[in-house]
């Protein structure tokens, strides 16, 4: 595949939800592309679906693990070997899970700080300061109005958004003085497979909220980072969420948020 000029869009949970339809938008536009995730024959077909949209090969495929630090590596050093230039780092990899924190299993709550939080830290380290040295870049990182409030039954997913939103819009001030530009995009409820994977279908979350599509999130992700904004928060009920939080009682808060999240069985 011939190695663009304008650089390349590297975006990570490719495979599906806002990861998929983000790498659709940047396709549209003629970005090329690095998709990566866990699930290669997901990756494979997007690749396919994005090479008869463009009418030739636009992007390629890197199937990984995140949070195996050796799956990390092999990714950064095969980045390096094909001598592939990074202008856009989308770091939207991440998952949730639903229930009762004492009741999950251990590892699952700490390998999801390690998608969600270790691995994004990394990628804007290592690939920050390669587009320090090219002179800028831009990074999307997908945090969510989760991270707005805590989110008792989806505690460690709450907790790990709040950390993205905030690391975000301190790498939006940090970054600027080197021609990086940092956006943080920060959905409420979309209608992925994440819902599924978190066991939150049944829940008032998505039961009783109005549920973006990931197209439609994408779509102001993109544009958002394209205009250089510090913070994108899709949708007027979004808004009016984080809003509201500013006067809500915080105890008020823990609750409504513990009542929308439980699933009932």
């Amino acid at each position: 595949m011939e190695k663009e000029v304008t650089g390349y869009a590297l975006i990570t949970g490719a495979s599906g939800g806002i990861g998929r339809a983000l790498a659709l938008q940047f396709a549209q536009h003629k970005i090329p592309l690095i998709l990566v995730a866990r699930r290669e024959p997901e990756l494979l077909e997007l690749n396919l679906e994005i090479k008869n949209m463009a009418g030739r090969d636009l992007s390629v495929v890197y199937a990984c693990d995140l949070t195996n630090p050796a799956g990390f590596d092999q990714l950064m050093s095969w980045i390096k070997d094909q001598n592939l230039h990074i202008k856009y780092l989308v770091n939207n990899a991440g998952y949730g899970n639903g229930g009762a924190f004492l009741s999950n299993p251990e590892a699952q709550e700490v390998n999801l700080l390690h998608l969600n939080i270790e691995a994004l830290v990394k990628l804007c380290h290592t690939i920050g300061n390669q587009m320090k040295n090219r002179g800028g870049g831009f990074i999307l990182n997908v945090g969510s109005t989760a991270g707005y409030l805590p989110g008792p039954f989806l505690s460690t997913y709450y907790a790990s958004k709040a950390f993205v939103n905030s690391f975000t819009q301190s790498l939006h001030e940090e970054l600027r003085p080197f021609g990086i530009s940092v956006t943080l995009l920060a959905p409420g409820p979309v209608e992925t497979a994440f819902v599924d994977r978190a066991g939150i279908g049944n829940s008032p979350l998505f039961k009783r909220l109005s549920v973006m599509t990931a197209e439609t999130v994408a779509k102001s992700g993109f544009f958002a980072l394209q205009k250089k904004q510090a913070i994108c928060v899709p949708g007027l009920q979004n808004k009016l969420l984080i809003w509201s939080l500013r006067i809500t009682p915080a105890a008020m808060a823990r609750r409504i948020s513990g009542f929308l999240n439980h699933a009932k069985g």
